[in-house]
């Protein structure tokens, strides 16, 4: 069964992909060896004939001279056997991209060079409009991005890992729960919620083009930092294959039901099963449910009632503190939690009741991660949410999802233990939270938006290092070496959590102590779990630069500030005693998860990996962009 793909076609690339049902893969590679079949009739899939080609040209040389076939045929194209094909596109904002076939890699700037451009739907060379000058898309773009607002489905290439401790996947449990969950791009996903922000609307004329970098950077496009954070609009692979739609979720993952009545045999359409209903459920909703959580789920589902006034249409504020008490510690009710959560906020007439359901699935994706299986779903659902709904409740939706992916690429659930005031707080927390120690690079930035709309990293990163060249950083030996106060730390930490300003009378090895603990306290670290198999894959065949262009639009901004930060102290070598090697033997632990339960050996081989690859973006990546930061955008 593990070797059986389905076959679709994307007609947004104009590519086939194939899923495999088993292991949940989806790769626009052709597998080989395996059974590809027709999703809807389940027989062998048949691929239909091409109605255009492009075919190389077979050079031959004929005493002495090279004979080229000529193109007599209408329906196929023949180019040199040595050209290099670019297939033009046309995305939603009318905008002309350039995918290469043979390299995976799109990207919004012309080709410069002696490139055939062919249209995809004629095979024939593209005609351009005479004032269409291809704009310069501000977005990171790389072989595993596509340059529409969404994550094109991209294959990861095979990888020689020699770090298999670290590079493993983390396991589940028998009931497809994980334990200590790696990431799932958080940041790729909720860059997208952060550019729902209210801000000022760029002026594109003013965008600043993306200049190329030099030595071995020299392909890695540079994106305007704001319009990264504003204007990309990610999905995971997954994710954008499988737009949410309610009856399909419904049909994969609940149990047939009968309306409720003694004398009832009519079941529930799927329709019915999924739509909100202000009466209580006699079942769980997920088929997977272990049996003896019935009971659980159905009073679940009655408290949710309660607490929406769906029926009485009078909220029973007390009846979240119950439904917290039952998910608590019962990873297994998790994703019952966020289906019946799914229901009642689908079709629901009731602005008011709806607005609660939120309420409560902002308080379910702070405490509680869904299983791998459900989560392309449940993000999926959230993100339509994010489009469809307006006022508060899109408000809700839209930090829901930030909330919910930070959960999820922590992997573990919160083992809540507050009372009514913090669930309260957590309610509250779109409109009042501005925690800057342990919250994600997304959050910090919706925070943000109502002080420092325009800057696009934590504007914490800007006043601490700011702080430090004002201490005289630059003057002093062993900084960031020297550890500061941990007394002081976290002092200084829980004051700023609580809304208090960074105290500027404190030690300058305490403030750069405070630095390095931003980063190491991040939910999801710069470089997340995810990409530590391609770390170590970039390492071994020196090509940093194509694992950079993968970071998320937010961490990569947040990256390229602390390496401007750090290039600026390297140049006071003589003073502070500080080299590159130096400084990245002071970030690595913080910038990226190194496991310290893991070998010894392993370990410090892995640690100088971290230490190689951020020292080589010291030396070689450009920053200026973002560093010092822009006047304009402060």
């Amino acid at each position: 069964m593990s070797n059986i793909y389905f076959v679709y076609y994307d007609k947004s690339q104009k590519l086939y992909y194939y899923y495999n049902n088993a292991t949940q893969e989806t790769t626009y590679n052709k597998p080989k060896n395996a059974q590809l079949l027709d999703p809807k009739t389940s027989e062998p899939f048949v691929f239909p004939e091409p109605t255009s080609k492009v075919h190389k040209k077979q050079e031959t040389v004929l005493n002495g001279e090279t004979i080229v076939p000529s193109n007599n045929d209408r329906n196929v194209l023949v180019v040199a056997s040595n050209a290099i094909v670019y297939f033009v596109y046309v995305d939603a904002d009318k905008e002309l991209y350039y995918y290469n076939p043979d390299t995976q890699v799109s990207t919004y700037n012309k080709p410069q060079g002696d490139f055939t451009f062919l249209d995809p739907d004629t095979m024939q060379p593209y005609v351009f409009p005479e004032s269409a000058e291809p704009l310069e898309k501000i977005q990171s773009l790389s072989p595993y991005h596509s340059p529409m607002k969404s994550h094109e489905a991209k294959p990861r290439k095979n990888m020689r890992v020699t770090l298999e401790e670290i590079a493993s996947s983390p396991k589940r449990n028998p009931n497809g729960y994980k334990e200590n969950r790696s990431s799932l791009s958080l940041a790729e996903d909720a860059t997208a919620v952060v550019s729902n922000v209210k801000h000022e609307s760029p002026d594109r004329s003013k965008s600043s083009h993306i200049r190329r970098l030099s030595m071995q950077f020299d392909d890695m496009p540079r994106p305007d930092v704001l319009e990264a954070v504003l204007h990309s609009l990610p999905l995971d692979s997954q994710q954008e294959i499988h737009q949410f739609k309610q009856v399909d979720f419904a049909k994969r993952f609940f149990k047939k039901q009968r309306k409720s009545g003694i004398f009832s045999r009519k079941k529930l359409t799927i329709e019915e099963l999924s739509s909100f209903q202000n009466e209580p459920i006699c079942e769980p909703l997920l088929k997977s449910l272990p049996k003896n959580l019935k009971d659980q789920a159905v009073l679940m589902f009655k408290n949710i009632i309660a607490y929406t006034g769906a029926k009485i249409r009078v909220s029973t504020p007390k009846a979240i503190d119950k439904i917290v008490e039952i998910v608590n510690g019962t990873p297994e009710l998790h994703d019952e939690l966020y289906a019946q959560l799914i229901k009642q906020s689908s079709n629901n007439p009731n602005d008011e009741c709806r607005l609660r359901t939120w309420e409560l699935f902002l308080v379910a994706a702070t405490l509680f991660p869904s299983s791998r299986d459900s989560e392309i779903w449940i993000r999926s659902y959230i993100r339509e949410s994010m489009k469809n709904e307006t006022g508060k409740v899109k408000e809700y939706a839209n930090y829901t999802f930030i909330r919910f992916c930070s959960r999820c690429s922590v992997g573990k659930a919160v083992h809540f233990e507050g009372g009514h005031h913090q669930i309260v707080s957590i309610i509250r927390a779109p409109y009042e939270c501005n925690i800057k120690f342990g919250a994600s690079i997304e959050e910090q930035l919706w925070a943000q938006k109502r002080t420092h709309p325009k800057f696009p990293v934590p504007y914490i990163l800007h006043e601490l290092t700011e702080l430090l060249l004002a201490k005289g950083a630059e003057k002093f030996e062993g900084i960031f070496r020297i550890v500061g106060n941990m007394k002081n730390v976290e002092k200084m930490i829980n004051d700023i959590n609580k809304g208090k300003p960074i105290d500027t009378n404190a030690n300058i090895t305490d403030i750069s102590s405070l630095m390095k603990a931003w980063f190491e306290r991040l939910p999801e670290r710069v470089i997340n779990n995810d990409l530590i198999p391609e770390l170590l894959n970039a390492y071994e065949i020196k090509k940093y630069h194509r694992f950079v262009a993968k970071l998320s639009p937010t961490h990569q901004i947040t990256l390229k500030f602390l390496i401007g930060f750090l290039k600026k102290l390297i140049k006071c070598e003589s003073v502070t005693k500080m080299n590159a090697k130096n400084f990245a033997i002071c970030f690595a632990p913080n910038m990226i998860n190194m496991d310290s339960s893991k070998d010894p050996f392993e370990m410090k081989k892995f640690s100088n990996i971290a230490t190689d690859f951020l020292v080589t973006l010291m030396e070689r990546l450009p920053t200026d962009d973002i560093y010092p930061a822009p006047p304009q955008l402060l």
